[in-house]
């Protein structure tokens, strides 16, 4: 939870967004800890948690979600959207990093969702 606060001051702090935006997404943010999925990701009960850090594939090529949580042979993997709209193009990107996470042969478990957050929509791919 404070990762995220952080992260929303950082925007805030560098221009990505104004002072007002940054109050309403701290809200968003908030009340989607409500949900026990997304507060499951950030409980701290992770055995490692990568953020924004490659997939590597195809020797030359590597895909960077947002979020990877791994806890023994699970692993979730989260992309945020700040959009206002559902996108099948952000689903399938999640597919992909699902793909990419199931081809290295360490998981028995592999779950993958969008988070909207400005909508308070947590979509499980």
């Amino acid at each position: 939870e404070n990762s995220l606060r952080q992260a929303i001051r950082s925007m805030n702090q560098n221009c990505v967004i104004d002072a007002n935006e940054a109050i309403t997404l701290q809200q968003k943010v908030d009340e989607a800890l409500n949900n026990p999925k997304v507060k499951e990701w950030f409980n701290g009960d992770w055995d490692d948690v990568r953020v924004e850090t490659d997939i590597a594939f195809n020797n030359k090529m590597s895909r960077r979600p947002d979020r990877v949580m791994i806890k023994g042979d699970r692993v979730v993997v989260v992309d945020y959207k700040f959009g206002r709209h559902h996108r099948d193009k952000h689903n399938n990107q999640v597919r992909l990093y699902m793909s990419l996470l199931a081809k290295m042969g360490c998981y028995k478990s592999i779950e993958g969702y969008v988070w909207y957050v400005m909508l308070g929509d947590v979509i499980d791919v």
